[in-house]
């Protein structure tokens, strides 16, 4: 049952009686509403082609428009090049566990694409054309069946059609744009190796000297601004886009993610996270200009860290304060929260480290970038992130060594970002038997 109007409710066999005459996207969009399983009213107002949707979802109206997601064949008329890469995919070195392998997957084009007269917004991996067509680059990778979208525009999807939210302000930009927007932008490790080697890509579609707009969530961390000012053209400036507004580009580079992780899933696999190898070599490429700025060519690992995670947060150890006596005793600094410092204080800090100790997070990727070669990283974390294999891959390009030490759980809150308990002997064990 659907209300078409607040006062009028129609069954879904009225609906199609009453609207047997209106066009698919109208009979798609009602279709949809069915689905939503909501108590709530749909208003339709047609835009062109284009059909807008009224909803009440959890007693908020919500504006949004009906597209349909065209497909990569589809797709090719805007394709300018593509890059061919090799996927990452490796099983981590785990104690007792496991042997680090690689496993060998099918090359991967990077697609690259120009677009015009499109309309993108922050928070999300969304192109919209004029028409009621959009581009979504993920719903085409072989590991999207299990993938949770975060775009923070998507209302609803059904097969390839979506429902994405309307916007009251639309801004024109008329300056060329890349664009490094997406829903995981402003997340540290989703950032380095899906977003900032787009910088390094767009280079050979625009010439550095024109003005061209570098397109960034308006909530972008500063590290992540940092990496951008350091790798970007002098004449290209960042344009931080409000999650308020809808933005009409005349003409938009857009590049297909520069690596596959998972916005988010109810559980980790193996798959979950596929680097792309050229890609990772720019990201690197970028970092070794940094470490070259900021090293001394006589610096010398030897420091002890560890990287302390709050036990307040989600994907915490429960007995951190086991660890935090374990790891004053064994003589480590502490490093909390280093999203905090500075690029330069991070590359420091983190490149005088010979041994690492840390819970897996963001904070522990920089290890995997900053640290000078041959350092040792000790990642604690539950079986269940065994597939979260990012600083493994990461480090195949740093010539560091990590090694995984798995919980001693058997039962876990939460499928996905779950507390866990690690042996404290069993960390000081391997401590002492591997540095």
């Amino acid at each position: 049952m659907v209300r078409i109007h607040p006062e009028i409710e129609v069954s879904d066999d009225e609906i199609r009686k009453r609207y047997r005459r209106a066009n698919v996207s109208t009979l798609v969009s009602l279709s949809l509403q069915i689905r939503l399983q909501k108590e709530t009213f749909c208003r339709q107002i047609k835009y062109g082609v284009v059909v807008m949707i009224t909803v009440k979802i959890n007693d908020q109206i919500v504006s949004c428009f009906l597209y349909e997601i065209i497909s990569k064949q589809d797709a090719r008329k805007y394709l300018i090049d593509q890059i061919l890469c090799e996927q990452l995919l490796y099983t981590p070195k785990a104690n007792c566990f496991v042997q680090e392998t690689k496993i060998n997957l099918h090359p991967i084009n990077l697609d690259i694409y120009l677009f015009k007269n499109v309309k993108i917004s922050s928070d999300s991996d969304f192109i919209r054309f004029a028409t009621n067509k959009c581009y979504w680059y993920k719903i085409h990778y072989f590991f999207y069946y299990k993938t949770i979208p975060l775009d923070k525009d998507l209302i609803h999807i059904d097969s390839h059609r979506v429902l994405l939210q309307a916007y009251q302000r639309i801004e024109h930009i008329t300056t060329p744009v890349v664009s490094l927007i997406g829903a995981t932008a402003t997340s540290w490790s989703h950032f380095l190796t899906q977003y900032l080697p787009k910088i390094e890509i767009a280079r050979s579609y625009f010439d550095v000297n024109q003005k061209v707009i570098i397109a960034v969530p308006d909530d972008m961390d500063h590290n992540c601004l940092e990496l951008i000012n350091f790798a970007k053209p002098d004449m290209w400036t960042i344009k931080k886009l409000s999650k308020e507004i809808l933005y009409r580009c005349d003409e938009l580079l857009y590049i297909d993610h520069t690596s596959w992780i998972t916005d988010h899933s109810k559980f980790f696999t193996l798959g979950d996270i596929i680097l792309y190898d050229k890609p990772i070599k720019i990201l690197f490429n970028i970092v070794n200009r940094i470490k070259k700025r900021y090293i001394s060519r006589d610096s010398i690992p030897h420091k002890k860290l560890y990287v302390r995670r709050d036990p307040a947060t989600h994907r915490a150890m429960i007995n951190t304060n086991e660890l935090d006596l374990l790891m004053d005793k064994l003589g480590y600094e502490v490093i909390s929260d280093p999203h905090k410092y500075s690029i330069e204080e991070k590359v420091k800090i983190f490149s005088e480290a010979k041994i690492i100790v840390g819970q897996m997070s963001s904070a522990l990727t920089n290890a995997t970038i900053f640290c000078q070669e041959n350092t040792k990283i000790f990642d604690l974390r539950p079986k269940l992130r065994m597939g979260d294999t990012l600083g493994v891959i990461l480090s195949k390009y740093s010539n560091i060594d990590v090694t995984f030490i798995f919980d001693d759980n058997f039962l876990y809150n939460d499928m996905s970002h779950p507390s866990y308990y690690i042996d404290i002997n069993k960390i000081k064990q391997i401590l002492l038997e591997q540095t």
